[in-house]
């Protein structure tokens, strides 16, 4: 007779989210507090549990098919119950569900009567989860943030970290140029510490301003990467694990 599966734990509703509204839509984390859930997935009615403003949104480290990293067994997708790793399409069996080897959580996180279409900072949080029972060094993740730059002269501000890692020093940030999308690259550095097996970074919250908060603003709406968890990248040893990089310039 198969094993029960764990109980999973049920967080608060979240009231409407700039355009996410309902017990339907995904949040930061799911509800076991583990794994980060997508539409349409089982068990992906839950809101974001520690409140913090801004828009929810989350997603688990392997996508469907072949888009990013992970190969497609033809098995369940992402968010399915399983049981063993062949039964999931990409990714592993982790916990009884399956998802990618790392998973990534994001969240925007503007402040109060920001305008997206005019902000003065483009302010989101992530989390970083090891869903394996490997060990991965922090300085060998890389996650970028897709956005165009208007006419700001792009700048990073980390704004806080709750674990992993200890520091704020730890984190790094890089501006480049990908398929003509400018992103944001944070990485960590050879003191960072590691990711250990079902292990977290926790909260990661980060700012892009206008360098010395000079008069540009953003927008937003035209961003590759806003309010779209998917449109956030994350790699390994420079390998393609979690997330959709852009295939086209901006429009």
């Amino acid at each position: 007779m198969p094993k029960p599966k764990p109980a999973r734990t049920r967080a608060w509703l979240l009231g409407s989210l700039l355009g996410l509204v309902g017990a339907s839509a995904c949040s930061f984390t799911s509800i076991d507090e583990y794994f980060a859930c997508q539409e349409g997935m089982p068990h992906c009615n839950d809101p974001m549990p520690d409140g913090g403003g801004g828009t929810a949104g989350s997603n688990s480290g392997g996508n469907s098919g072949n888009e990013a990293g992970g190969v497609n067994n033809g098995g369940a997708g992402p968010g399915a119950d399983c049981t063993v790793n062949q039964e999931c399409s990409q990714g592993v069996c982790f916990r009884g569900i399956c998802g990618g080897i790392l998973e990534l959580s994001y969240a925007d996180t503007p402040d109060t009567g920001s305008d997206p279409k005019a902000a003065k900072w483009i302010k989101f949080r992530i989390n970083i989860q090891n869903r394996t029972t490997q060990t991965y060094p922090l300085s060998a993740i890389k996650v970028r943030y897709y956005y165009t730059p208007e006419d700001v002269t792009s700048e990073l501000q980390v704004l806080s970290t709750t674990s992993l890692p200890e520091s704020s020093d730890d984190i790094t940030g890089t501006f480049g140029v990908a398929n003509g999308w400018t992103y944001l690259e944070l990485g960590f550095t050879g003191t960072a510490g590691s990711l250990k097996s079902g292990q977290a970074t926790g909260n990661i919250k980060l700012g892009i301003h206008d360098m010395d908060f000079g008069p540009g603003t953003f927008y937003q709406p035209g961003d590759y990467s806003y309010l779209e968890p998917t449109h956030l990248t994350l790699e390994v040893d420079s390998q393609l694990v979690f997330g959709i990089p852009p295939s086209a310039p901006p429009g």
